[in-house]
């Protein structure tokens, strides 16, 4: 430990989901590619255990025998090479040496972006490919149980970033697909994690990279954006298949949650093309659904690693009138701040009158630029000057740097939180001042924005930057143990 002590109330475990290549690439590298790994830090009394362990998907385990990369990345996929390399892979295919079309096979992706506790269950996600069921061990290794083919079924797999309805138990989540239609398929899930039913959407008019999606009390909010995958741009214009087409139109589609197919559905073009990567939260306002996310203006796929964050974005609300279908965009973050991986305090998410979200902000003098602090906007004064929006933040350090902070409340007990904003962020940093690269597992108070952390743990070895993460309390650890009452 370097400062402060665990609090008494964080029992549990946090978990991160990230990329972290197991071989050395063939051609250019991007790192949404690369094989996952979980890292977790288990959370009790004065004791803090980290392990970390790859997700074993069936492509992890194909080509680490085969000792080379063997499956399709996104990097692969620019210009001639790119059509080069899809024939090579369906030739594989029809040889039998790879399964399925060579693009993501259930259980052939890379599970590297999020985590999901459903039921009693920890899954491990990534868009476009079924969840791999996982579990944490006391230890603080992670193991990979199995690929969840049947969560899938019917639908081309499953999202990063599922949504829980905590008024009637149910999970969303959409899938998406490259060749053909349905491009999107919507799925619900049981509290017991259990597939009910899936709703295709014929009307889905181009093969988009929707990362996420919005949820209100009573409706599914899918992001058709311009940000798509385009084969032809691919080849004639030597780009990569995924491209930023700003001819293209993007849409808000509106689905009512009990809807069992498409025929409700309502689409509402945005007045600009973009790409929307995250959604901080989204609800019913007067009449209007009101969708909070990130707003990209432009990307680019073909950008060194991680530079095509570099990109102008900012933190912005979508009102999206349901009896007129006009959607009006207004901006809440500064320009030049560049905010990402917003959070919210989970209990507020659907409300109408939440009031807090945290997210990243990047230092433009890092090479690429990287995250190097985490601000608090009060998103209320934001929408009516988005000058005094932001009013606190937290920079992590000379050289520091990291991802994702997770929202955990200070008690597990709502009623017990003094305030919206009353509770934890924690997540990984990397001090990478003198070429030093030491991470640290670091938990901060959300509610004082302090800049020294409640508690900073040095780590045994360097976390690579990752994506999102997850904190299950030590009842929910113990249950994804299969231990129905926690030792005494």
């Amino acid at each position: 430990i370097r400062h402060g002590a665990l609090p008494e109330e964080l029992h549990g475990a946090y978990m991160r989901n990230g990329y972290n290549s197991a071989l050395r690439p063939l051609y250019d590298y991007h790192h949404f590619e690369a094989d996952g790994m979980i890292h977790c830090v288990r959370l009790g009394g004065d004791k803090v255990r980290y392990g970390n362990r790859f997700v074993r998907t069936k492509r992890f385990e194909l080509e680490t025998k085969v000792g080379r990369p063997m499956m399709v990345r996104i990097s692969d996929l620019t210009g001639i090479r790119g059509l080069m390399t899809l024939a090579l892979r369906q030739v594989q295919c029809m040889m039998g040496i790879i399964p399925g079309s060579g693009m993501i096979t259930k259980g052939y992706g890379t599970g590297n972006t999020s985590i999901i506790l459903q039921g009693d269950k920890l899954y491990a996600l990534q868009e476009g490919d079924a969840p791999f069921e996982i579990r944490g061990l006391c230890s603080g290794a992670v193991e990979t149980i199995r690929v969840a083919e049947e969560l899938v079924e019917g639908m081309p797999g499953a999202s990063s970033h599922p949504k829980y309805d905590q008024k009637n138990g149910y999970l969303y989540s959409f899938g998406y697909q490259v060749p053909q239609k349905p491009y999107v398929t919507i799925g619900r899930y049981r509290e017991d994690g259990s597939l009910e039913r899936t709703v295709p959407l014929m009307t889905v008019q181009n093969p988009t990279l929707m990362h996420d999606f919005a949820m209100t009390e009573n409706y599914i909010v899918i992001m058709e954006t311009a940000l798509q995958f385009d084969f032809k741009n691919m080849v004639v214009n030597n780009d990569n298949a995924i491209t930023l087409n700003k001819n293209a139109p993007t849409r808000f589609g509106i689905l009512g949650k009990n809807d069992t197919d498409e025929s409700k559905l309502t689409w509402v073009e945005l007045p600009e093309s973009c790409w929307i990567s995250h959604v901080a939260n989204a609800a019913e306002v007067d009449g209007c659904i009101q969708v909070d996310a990130i707003h990209y203006s432009d990307l680019d796929f073909n950008a060194p690693n991680g530079e095509e964050f570099i990109s102008e974005r900012n933190l912005c609300r979508w009102m999206i009138n349901l009896e007129t279908g006009v959607a009006e965009r207004a901006t809440l973050s500064l320009d030049g701040l560049r905010p990402e991986f917003p959070v919210i305090n989970p209990l507020y998410a659907c409300d109408a009158d939440y009031k807090w979200s945290w997210m990243l902000l990047v230092d433009d003098l890092a090479n690429p630029p990287k995250f190097s602090s985490v601000a608090k906007m009060d998103m209320n004064t934001a929408a009516r000057d988005r000058q005094r929006g932001i009013v606190a933040s937290i920079k992590f350090g000379h050289e520091t740097y990291g991802n994702e902070l997770i929202f955990v409340p200070r008690f597990q007990e709502p009623e017990r939180c003094i305030s919206e904003d009353d509770g934890y962020l924690m997540g990984f940093i990397n001090d990478e001042a003198n070429g030093d690269h030491t991470s640290y597992f670091v938990v901060y108070d959300a509610l004082t924005m302090d800049q020294t952390p409640v508690c900073k743990y040095r780590l045994p070895q360097r976390v690579p930057y990752g994506l999102h993460g997850i904190f299950i309390n030590e009842s929910q650890f113990q249950q994804q143990l299969g231990i129905t009452s926690p030792p005494a």
